[in-house]
């Protein structure tokens, strides 16, 4: 029987941002389909449960608390990946988000807020890829997969910062698709709609009148789940898609991208 091209049996994957909500989700179905799975993130705790959850399915797993905005870290849980794993397949930039905190109007934001929403979510991303890309290269195989989202791609005026810290992850994912596809190394991104996980909606609001206004907004009539983020990442991470590589794939119900949505006040994304 012909194995099928979603099969990723042998393959080593890390996960940033592993412990809950989507990053769980994509280190389950990565497992499910074979995989071992790094999981990182900074609760040890948390990281350690899905790790275990890798285990139950059968797979070898390590969890590495990591903060990915120091470089130093992420340089030194990829090293330990390489060490215990011998390689680094699959890369899934999945760690971010916004606090509520940080959700302010673009003409009183501070320079503390844009640092922090541009570091966790863009510069973490860049140092993730060097880190691992470099492996990569010198395999020369690899396979990235970005998680963004929609709020990248059409305004929510209270997230000004997010929503340029995402558009420029959707940018960087298809430049780093060009420099390094002669490595045979795929860079794509997930961009996740309304998002349902953990104890509540991922918008920045868990009120249920605000999920509700979501679903009659979205033409699929419901909000997304992690596991909806998740298939998409077996899908780009897998030879299914194995000539598939500096593509934003929508994960979003069709939910518009008008300027009439400019008025909503919560992104669709994650929140810390």
């Amino acid at each position: 029987m012909a194995t099928s091209p979603f099969d990723l049996t042998g393959r080593t994957a890390i996960v940033t941002g592993g412990s809950r909500g989507i990053g769980r989700a994509v280190c389950m179905a990565l497992s499910q389909f074979g995989a071992d799975v790094v999981v990182v993130g900074r609760d040890a705790a948390a990281i350690a449960e899905t790790a275990n959850g890798v285990a139950a399915q059968g797979r070898r797993s390590l969890a590495v608390q990591t903060d990915v905005c120091s470089r130093e870290q992420v340089e030194r849980m990829v090293a330990r990946t390489v060490e215990t794993f011998g390689k680094v397949d699959i890369l899934v930039n999945n760690a971010g988000g916004v606090a509520s905190s940080q959700m302010v109007p673009a003409l009183e934001m501070s320079d503390a807020i844009w640092d922090q929403v541009m570091d966790v979510n863009l510069r973490a991303v860049f140092i993730c890829c060097q880190a691992a890309g470099r492996v990569m290269v010198g395999r020369k195989k690899g396979n990235i997969v970005n998680i963004s989202s929609v709020s990248g791609i059409q305004p929510f005026p209270l997230c000004v910062a997010y929503g340029a810290s995402k558009a420029a992850v959707n940018s960087l994912t298809q430049s780093l698709a060009f420099i390094l596809g002669p490595y045979n190394i795929r860079v794509n991104a997930v961009v996740p709609g309304p998002i349902l996980a953990g104890v509540g909606l991922q918008l920045g609001s868990l009120q249920p009148e605000l999920v509700e206004q979501r679903k009659k907004s979205i033409p699929l009539g419901r909000i997304g789940t992690p596991e909806d983020v998740s298939w998409a990442v077996v899908y780009l991470a897998s030879d299914a898609s194995d000539f598939v590589t500096g593509q934003l794939l929508g994960v979003d119900g069709a939910i518009p991208k008008s300027a009439s949505l400019a008025t909503n006040q919560d992104p669709p994304g994650k929140t810390k």
